[in-house]
């Protein structure tokens, strides 16, 4: 498991590269382990901006810049990792 905070999100199924939706999270591939791309929302599922946490992993210069854990809510064992790169 990676440390750092946790939000909640709502999963959003399309694929098409835009905003998600308020409390909403997207991929840009159904195939999660082929998606490249995480939409967030800067309001997560419990209405709470989380705009200054987005900006920690944007502003970060290292290399990955981090790594998001999506886990499905009341399954921890379905879950999907991902490298922070751009």
């Amino acid at each position: 498991m990676f440390g750092g905070d946790s939000q909640r999100y709502q999963f959003n199924t399309s694929t098409t590269n835009l905003d998600p939706g308020s409390g909403f999270v997207a991929f840009n591939n159904s195939t999660y382990s082929s998606a490249t791309i995480i939409d967030i929302n800067v309001t997560n599922a419990d209405s709470v901006a989380v705009s200054s946490w987005l900006s920690t992993l944007d502003d970060s210069t290292n290399n990955p810049r981090g790594f998001i854990r999506i886990v499905k809510m009341g399954d921890s064992s379905k879950y999907v990792d991902f490298r922070i790169t751009g």
